[in-house]
């Protein structure tokens, strides 16, 4: 078991410079890399003792012992980042709070002489109210950021039904397996101290430590975006790729996702591939719903996209095109009545071109017609 300690230790340590240290430094990433830090630095613990005698190092007895205290918000903290697109900012240590607990609690016993540590370890745990308070503060945070995360992401799936792209779904798959897993290691870990039998399920829990510091290489090396928010999705390839539902209504973004311009410059491309290339603008009855199952990218992802990158709405967006086509249509065709171009530029109806056309000129189109012949003569 020690061999395996030690091979979960460093693969550990060495992921966790890979994530923080990797040229797509996300906050998810860095997140992760503090989660799988201390991961290996409570594993590492247990060779302080190793030949149960004091030794150089036996100074540092006690230390990793509290580490998963900070478990669960390492794990709260990157789901929501990953979630979120978002930054690791300062605010987010306070997650570390029940870790920073735990040390005040015990204070006494970290700085005691490393005999008495050592005492501790082999035969019985400091037999103090500081100390199973802390012991019921590293099970209980585990439990209350476990369901959070859990609540967190049944909400995202709920507010965004099957208006993920492929990417999102692989990625909240992964976040649920990641959850469960944890979960299920704590609780490994945890009935032990209410089973007089089952200390083997403590053995197997680091078992699955190492299985999980493994999992999350595996997935960092094989499925690379899961890890890197900015690529979200390959714009050029998956354009017409349609392997989403996009029936549901559109619904307010449970989450504000803040993507990078490099990002939404991409989006954008696949958005005017779709729109303006292949005449989408057309279809009278086009929705922000046809358009994500168009190009496979999420309906808030679409809304943020155009709302802060081209700095239009959706509606806006499309009228724009769609009036600026009338008016080719219109130096084509003057023959043609308004309402006809109207429609042939995809307007359902008179009256929606009428308002449209006046929101983006300021005037109406029979006034525009006019301007347009006398600038002509």
């Amino acid at each position: 078991m020690i061999y395996l300690y030690a091979l979960g230790a460093a693969n550990g340590i060495l992921l966790a410079i890979l994530l923080m240290l990797s040229a797509r430094k996300s906050g998810a990433n860095k997140a992760m890399g503090l989660w799988c830090l201390f991961l290996s630095l409570n594993f590492l613990g247990s060779f302080v003792y190793i030949d149960k005698t004091v030794n150089t190092f036996s100074f540092l007895i006690g230390w990793t012992y509290f580490l998963p205290a900070a478990y669960g918000g390492l794990l709260y903290v990157y789901c929501k980042l990953l979630l979120n697109n978002a930054t690791l900012r300062w605010r987010d240590t306070a997650h570390l709070l029940p870790l920073i607990f735990c040390y005040a609690l015990n204070i006494d016993i970290l700085f005691a002489p490393s005999e008495q540590k050592l005492q501790y370890i082999l035969d019985l745990p400091p037999l103090t109210p500081s100390f199973y308070l802390s012991q019921f503060v590293l099970y209980a945070q585990a439990i209350v950021y476990g369901v959070m995360c859990v609540v967190m992401l049944l909400q995202y799936k709920k507010a965004y039904k099957q208006q993920f792209s492929n990417i999102e779904k692989d990625r909240s798959y992964w976040l649920a397996v990641l959850i469960a897993l944890s979960l299920f290691i704590w609780i490994s870990k945890l009935l032990p101290s209410v089973l007089n039998e089952a200390y083997w399920l403590s053995e197997f829990g680091a078992v699955m430590i190492v299985l999980l510091i493994y999992l999350v290489g595996f997935m960092q090396w094989f499925k690379p975006y899961l890890f890197q928010t900015e690529q979200l999705i390959d714009t050029q390839n998956k354009a017409n790729n349609l392997t989403q539902s996009a029936s549901e209504p559109v619904v307010k973004p449970l989450i504000t996702a803040k993507l990078d311009t490099q990002t939404h410059k991409a989006l954008a491309k696949a958005i005017d591939e779709s729109v303006i290339k292949q005449t989408l603008y057309l279809k009278e009855d086009l929705s922000l719903a046809d358009l994500s199952q168009h190009t496979n990218i999420s309906i808030h992802h679409l809304s943020e996209t155009l709302n802060y990158y081209i700095k239009k709405n959706f509606y806006r967006y499309i009228n724009d095109i769609r009036v600026e086509h009338f008016c080719r249509l219109m130096v084509l065709h003057p023959e043609k009545t308004i309402t006809s171009l109207a429609l042939e530029s995809g307007f359902a109806n008179k009256s929606t071109f009428n308002a449209a056309f006046k929101e983006i000129h300021k005037m109406t189109p029979s006034e525009y017609r006019n301007l347009s012949k006398k600038g002509t003569n």
